[in-house]
């Protein structure tokens, strides 16, 4: 008997406590990022958690950086469960205010394993915080059915729909999955919401776009968003070295296809809508006088300022450069600010530009003196934009500033 009272307190000395099991869960998520005051990614001002890791490759994916699970480009962070409530927890009065949450996102977010998810979500839950998942549903159901009680809303992305052969190649996986596990979810009873990113040339022929529309009213839905597509993800995948080919879409051509997508989804008895499409444009308005003081700017062309030049030139013929620099730049602003002129142009409330044009250019002689001084010349004469600069100006020029610098 003492045996086993002595293996009892040996097994309950060494178990982890729930605090470091917290700890241990959380840091088992990876987490590629957190964001605040997201309105992108479900209703009203959310916290956006993107986490790394999905099964899909689509071509179009504006989050490249996370579809690996590991990745040296861009480590996942640290958070432990207490860092992100404590995160989370700043923006709770805008989340009452507008309906707002935390959205998980990623990547696929239902790639965590659901034993590191669910002290999250239950953390979520203990604060009232609702939980909406951004997710293409292509994940194992044993993910999706555990998670599911602590989830508000799930926003699924589809990807193409009513073609496998174009969803494999445009994504590297068949649809099977997804179609199967959007059907057992809402048969659940839960809260969903349909997306799908419209890009043109790939999964916007009307076959598929009528195809969609059949699929969300099979599952009882009328309605679904639709997201113009941008190409901002391509500098960042080249950025951080990923491949990512671009797919040389203009947002002219993007926005035509939404607008022609919204029509044949009505066709197919869906509402179809897109935020940037149906936000409304604020126009401002000014008073004449704002635009004459705008048409006397452009009316006034293009010049060239060489006042500060010649001021900085001076300062250091005088001072020289023996002081630290941030001392002898201090000194040389200090020189210029107080002997610089300042123009008060007719009507305008503003003054104190960097220049005594009204619309000019600062010369900056200590960086491309040289180079400057084989164009100068010409500039005034320059085509398709000629920059005014006095004969005065540019043989000061020659004589004082060049040679110095």
């Amino acid at each position: 008997m003492v045996t086993a009272i002595r293996q009892n307190w040996i097994e309950d000395e060494t178990r982890p406590s729930n605090d470091e099991r917290k700890r241990t869960d959380a840091a088992r998520l990876r987490i590629l990022k957190i964001q605040r005051t997201c309105v992108h990614d479900g209703p009203g001002i959310r916290t956006t958690i993107f986490f790394r890791g999905c099964g899909l490759h689509c071509l179009w994916c504006q989050n490249p950086e996370a579809i690996a699970f590991d990745s040296d480009a861009t480590p996942s962070a640290e958070y432990s469960l207490d860092d992100i409530a404590e995160m989370v927890g700043r923006d709770r009065d805008y989340y009452g205010e507008t309906g707002g949450g935390v959205t998980l996102s990623g990547g696929e977010p239902l790639l965590q394993s659901p034993d590191a998810l669910i002290p999250l979500l239950e953390r979520m839950r203990a604060m009232a915080i609702p939980v909406t998942v951004e997710t293409s549903l292509h994940v194992p159901w044993d993910h999706v059915e555990r998670v599911a009680p602590f989830v508000d809303l799930f926003l699924i992305d589809l990807k193409v729909v009513g073609d496998d052969a174009a969803h494999r190649k445009f994504t590297r996986q068949h649809d099977r999955l997804i179609r199967e596990n959007t059907l057992r979810l809402v048969s659940q009873g839960a809260h969903v919401r349909f997306r799908t990113v419209i890009v043109p040339g790939h999964n916007d022929r009307p076959r598929h776009l009528r195809a969609a529309a059949e699929f969300v009213r099979s599952v009882g839905h009328h309605e679904i968003e639709l997201l113009k597509y941008h190409d901002m993800y391509v500098d960042k995948a080249r950025r951080l070295g990923l491949e990512c080919p671009a797919l040389s879409i203009t947002n002219e051509q993007a926005v035509a296809a939404v607008r022609k997508a919204v029509k044949t989804f009505a066709t197919g008895g869906v509402r179809a809508h897109c935020l940037d499409l149906d936000a409304a444009r604020h126009h401002a308005e000014f008073p004449a006088r704002v635009y004459d003081i705008q048409n006397a700017i452009r009316a006034d062309g293009y010049n060239f300022c060489f006042e500060v030049a010649f001021l900085k030139t001076e300062f250091y013929k005088r001072n020289g450069f023996a002081e630290p620099t941030p001392l002898h730049r201090a000194r040389r602003l200090e020189y210029v600010l107080e002997r610089k002129k300042v123009t008060i142009w007719p009507d305008e409330l503003i003054v104190g530009n960097f220049t005594s044009m009204r619309r000019g250019a600062q010369v900056w002689e200590e960086y491309s003196g040289a180079l400057f001084g084989t164009i100068l010349h010409k500039l005034n004469r320059q085509q398709p934009v000629a920059f005014r600069c006095s004969r005065e100006d540019r043989l000061r020029f020659y004589r004082e500033v060049l040679p110095f610098w």
